[in-house]
């Protein structure tokens, strides 16, 4: 009858609002999460939560921050056309990489909607989560010295902190009017620190993202801190600290790099034009080491 077949409808309905994610395999299926979610004993100390749309420069970052100590992404594929789980099939095979593709849009933010379930999923797998886009790379002062993320992160971990609050190191064009062939580390050097923040949170302690996708909610009096300590409540650490650990954050990255990003929408949904990217480039007044995977000890 037609009032059982409303009722079948109605239950589809249902059903499909509770999983709105979807996973991109062979097979398009439903995200399922297993018991390892649940146990209380971290299985891998570091892991990155990233939303991303169409950058190729996905490959370069992963392998960055595999080598730096970071041993679990999460990756939300926003809308990319077409999915990027071919780029990264290797990696999601190997289960470095958790693929999630997502579709539709998010008010006010589809960051803070991804990250808040990054938590709320991935919490108890983990002992800290790094929450980053892909332009963003996160450099220990002694990388060159063989010092990881992972090493830094172990110096903290006694404190009773929420999370660790990293400073933008901003990356201009360095002059590049196309893509760089060598890739973004070792293409960028004309560079400034900035008083914004990106944070990697205890797991043990953070409930939630704040209200912007630099802080976090945290339980209790814990609280995110800068590398020196200092209380950070919000989006930024002034004055900024250059020093032990920052993000390196390429912001505009090429001329063509920016136009294309512009053309397919930021992250955060505004929108920059060439008057922008000339005032930022003119910002960038210091000279920052590139930096080489090969010789990264």
């Amino acid at each position: 009858t037609d009032y059982k077949k409303f009722v079948r409808l109605l239950i589809a309905i249902t059903f499909l609002s509770q999983y709105f994610y979807i996973k991109i395999g062979a097979i398009s299926e439903q995200v399922t999460f297993d018991a390892a979610q649940n146990s209380s004993k971290p299985s891998q100390y570091f892991a990155i939560c990233l939303i991303i749309k169409n950058d190729p420069d996905i490959v370069e970052w992963i392998d960055y921050h595999k080598k730096m100590g970071c041993s679990k992404f999460y990756v939300f594929d926003h809308n990319s056309h077409p999915p990027l789980n071919s780029t990264i099939t290797t990696y999601i095979d190997s289960g470095l990489v958790e693929y999630i593709y997502i579709s539709g849009n998010f008010k006010p933010n589809p960051q803070i909607k991804v990250y808040g379930d990054c938590i709320e999923r991935y919490r108890n797998r983990h002992t800290f989560m790094g929450f980053i886009d892909v332009d963003e790379f996160i450099v220990p002062a002694n990388i060159m010295k063989g010092e990881k993320i992972t090493d830094v992160l172990k110096t903290y971990e006694p404190k009773n902190i929420g999370g660790l609050a990293l400073n933008w190191m901003i990356f201009g064009f360095s002059g590049h009017e196309t893509r760089p062939a060598a890739g973004v580390l070792p293409s960028y050097n004309k560079c400034v620190l900035n008083k914004h923040v990106k944070t990697i949170v205890y797991l043990p302690h953070v409930i939630s993202p704040s209200e912007n996708t630099h802080a976090f909610n945290y339980k209790g009096n814990f609280h995110a801190i800068n590398v020196h300590g200092k209380l950070v409540p919000s989006a930024w650490s002034d004055p900024p600290a250059g020093e032990i650990m920052v993000i390196n954050h390429y912001l505009t990255k090429s001329k063509e790099d920016f136009q294309a990003k512009m053309k397919r929408g930021a992250g955060d949904g505004t929108f920059k034009d060439t008057a922008w990217f000339e005032r930022v480039n003119a910002m960038m007044v210091n000279t920052c080491p590139t930096i080489s995977l090969d010789s990264i000890p």
